[in-house]
């Protein structure tokens, strides 16, 4: 057993023939052939738009208990749109004017 290991011949063609498998793995695409199911993908649609709206209800109360309770956006009549204000911005925290 020694002799088929230590025999460089053998070596150099498993090297071939391992470098030949991982090439052919990136070269041939695997093709999934997965039936939608409805009721799985309402499911997890909801799921993933609840863990969202839990970020944003996170992220809103830490805004509301660190930043105060004054609402970032305001109305602009000229664009007729709403306008978010940065209150703190790097610069003003970083220069001890919070």
């Amino acid at each position: 057993m020694k002799n088929l290991v230590n025999n460089t011949i053998i070596k150099k063609i498993l090297i071939v023939l391992i470098t030949i498998i991982m090439v052919s793995n990136f070269i041939m695409p695997n093709y999934v052939h997965a039936a939608d199911n409805e009721v799985i993908t309402r499911l997890s649609n909801a799921f993933f738009y609840l863990l969202a709206k839990l970020g944003d209800v996170f992220i809103s109360l830490m805004q509301k208990i660190m930043v105060g309770s004054e609402d970032i956006r305001r109305y602009s009549a000229a664009d007729d749109d709403y306008i978010y204000e940065i209150k703190y911005s790097p610069g003003i925290i970083f220069s001890n004017n919070v």
